[in-house]
């Protein structure tokens, strides 16, 4: 008995090498933000500062002076479009430095609607809402603000007063 073999023959192509995909781009280098441009406006500082050894009545009397210096900055050439974690306006050193850095996990920023003039429609500043008790008020309801834009709020000895400017068009 005979033993066939048969040989097959076939050609090979050369596979092509494979392609790597495109380098993902660099993550950004992720600036820390200078002390010099965490700054709020007095007030705001005051409550950020103080907020965990004051009475809840003391807290909100600290936010609503810190709304009214808010208020105004954001009426204001330099405007609020960038704030804090507790939505305070950043002073100028601030807004310029997160104006730079667009994205930066420390400027919340409102948007480019937000720049001056602020004064209604999209991007409009607007007060805290829904802000948290802190220290021995702690657990207590939230509170929120409102803005009365070209008003001031100031205590006289006995009575509360309001100065309102209608001139702002």
């Amino acid at each position: 008995a005979g033993t066939s073999s048969s040989i097959s023959s076939y050609t090979t192509e050369a596979m092509p090498e494979p392609v790597a995909p495109p380098a993902a781009p660099p993550a950004p280098v992720m600036v820390e933000m200078p002390s010099s441009s965490r700054g709020l406006n007095m007030k705001c500082a005051n409550w950020r500062d103080q907020k965990e050894r004051k009475s809840k009545k003391d807290q909100l009397k600290l936010q609503a002076n810190c709304m009214q210096q808010d208020c105004e900055q954001s009426l204001e050439p330099i405007g609020c479009r960038f704030t804090d974690a507790d939505h305070h306006c950043y002073t100028n050193p601030g807004q310029l430095f997160c104006g730079e850095h667009i994205g930066h996990p420390d400027c919340h920023d409102l948007g480019a609607e937000a720049s001056f003039p602020n004064e209604s429609g999209p991007g409009t500043w607007t007060p805290v809402q829904s802000v948290a008790t802190y220290g021995s008020s702690a657990g207590e309801p939230n509170y929120g603000c409102w803005c009365f834009k070209h008003c001031q709020h100031y205590s006289g000895s006995t009575q509360v007063k309001f100065r309102c400017n209608t001139d702002f068009g």
